[in-house]
């Protein structure tokens, strides 16, 4: 490495120290339980709406364009569901979610509703993909 290299990579490094401790300093990297307990309560409300709203909308007489339309939106919204429990298992996964492994890992496991350890290899064959140049 040039000697201008290894001065530009050591401000870069000295940069990225510097931000990380204002964030660390800000709080940002501390858990915050009130945060946590709103996205569980979130995921939970949604599934349930989710599930009524399209157990309504199969056993009530709509017509079929209304009952279609509603199956749509009802679908979006099961989307939005998956993913606002794709941010619990993902966190949960990385252990960063609680900052208690145990805590989190059983949150993991209550999301995805299989063995936190199978998320844990799949995600981890899946990352170790993404920097693989095989």
């Amino acid at each position: 490495m040039t000697p201008e290299q290894r001065k530009r990579y050591k401000e870069l490094d000295d940069d990225f120290w510097k931000m990380y401790n204002e964030i660390k300093n800000e709080g940002l990297f501390e858990p915050s339980p009130s945060h946590i307990a709103l996205r569980i309560v979130e995921v939970i409300m949604l599934g349930i709406i989710v599930s009524f709203s399209y157990y309504w909308v199969q056993t009530s007489n709509l017509s079929p364009v209304i009952s279609t339309l509603l199956s749509y939106m009802i679908v979006a919204l099961g989307g939005f569901f998956s993913g606002r429990c794709g941010f619990l298992q993902h966190e949960g996964g990385h252990n960063s979610l609680t900052g208690n492994p145990k805590v989190d890992d059983l949150i993991t496991k209550l999301s995805i509703g299989t063995k936190s350890s199978y998320h844990q290899s799949s995600k981890s064959k899946c990352l170790l993909k993404s920097i693989c140049l095989c």
